[in-house]
């Protein structure tokens, strides 16, 4: 294969001009440093989480680690190692290769937590688990996909990823699908969870606006790698924000985790859990007077069945 020269130099010219490569450098590393910090106080505060959950948790830190090494070894080769040699940069390496299946691996496992954690709230509802399953399940085989066809039958080739176009556009549509629905699910079970006790609905609250903020990032970070891989095919823009996916959804799984300790907390009245038989209340009168400590509750006594006051066990 003969190459333009002329056409090359202006095209990764362009390209390292704009830090289209060195983008992908400090943007993960930076979300790393936070995802270091969250799966530190994780790993302090998980005392209650079965072991298996914190494997889980820990294999996913390992994997990122992975990730950000690769992309690490991916920059050095093509602006150190390859320098001033044109031809190298019209091919990845082996590196860039390796983290499109740690990403693949890294995003179907945290979606399955997410889809765990929401088959629990749901009660094992598998009508609202299965879709997020599907679409997990999608977006990985998509990634693979993409890769398999990118090394055997472009064999690497930069130039030539816009040919997989297809199997690239599934995958996105797969990943924003399934972050949509894993937060329009989880605030939708919140909100149905809502009580007449303010601490618990507090707490409810404060989880909404996690999903919502944590699903929203994910989403937009998508939807900017659909625009920049459809706008601007003649450069590698993209890739900064495929390389920063997958840590944007272990923290946003991460900080759901690190918030349940303070929001239990918060949930918590000073009292601690109230149960009282309503049978052992006067029945004479329609109202009756229940005293534990020195709180003094009114409660309305129309039948006999057990009043008690605790916060849902789906909430935290």
């Amino acid at each position: 294969m003969t190459y333009d020269h002329s056409r090359l130099h202006g095209y990764f010219y362009v390209c390292l001009n704009d830090l289209a490569c060195a983008v992908p450098c400090p943007s993960p590393y930076s979300l790393f440093g936070v995802t270091t910090i969250q799966s530190y106080q994780y790993f302090q505060r998980s005392d209650k989480d079965t072991p298996t959950f914190r494997t889980a948790i820990a294999f996913l830190w390992i994997l990122d680690t992975v990730h950000q090494v690769l992309i690490c070894q991916a920059i050095y080769t093509y602006t150190v190692t390859e320098y001033g040699n044109i031809l190298a940069l019209t091919k990845e390496t082996w590196a860039v290769m390796g983290s499109v299946f740690v990403t693949a691996i890294m995003d179907l496992l945290v979606r399955a937590i997410f889809s765990v954690r929401i088959w629990r709230f749901s009660n094992g509802n598998w009508f609202v688990v299965g879709p997020i399953v599907f679409c997990s399940l999608g977006e990985f085989g998509s990634m693979l996909s993409f890769e398999i066809k990118d090394k055997v039958v472009l064999h690497g080739q930069i130039e030539t990823q816009q040919a997989l176009s297809t199997e690239f556009y599934f995958g996105v549509m797969f990943c924003l699908v399934s972050d949509t629905l894993i937060a329009v699910t989880q605030v939708v079970y919140l909100w149905r969870h809502r009580t007449g006790i303010p601490r618990t609905n507090f707490v409810i609250r404060t989880l909404i606006m996690y999903c919502v903020n944590t699903g929203l990032l994910t989403t937009l970070c998508a939807l900017a790698l659909v625009i920049t891989w459809t706008t601007m095919p003649q450069n590698l823009v993209y890739i900064s924000l495929f390389a920063a996916l997958p840590t944007l959804l272990f923290n946003a799984l991460l900080a759901t985790l690190n918030a349940r300790q303070e929001l239990r907390e918060l949930a918590k009245p000073n009292t601690g859990v109230i149960s009282i038989p309503l049978s052992a209340v006067a029945q004479t009168s329609s109202t009756g007077a229940a005293k534990m400590g020195r709180t003094i509750m009114s409660l309305h006594a129309s039948d006999s069945r057990t009043f008690a006051m605790e916060q849902p066990r789906y909430i935290v």
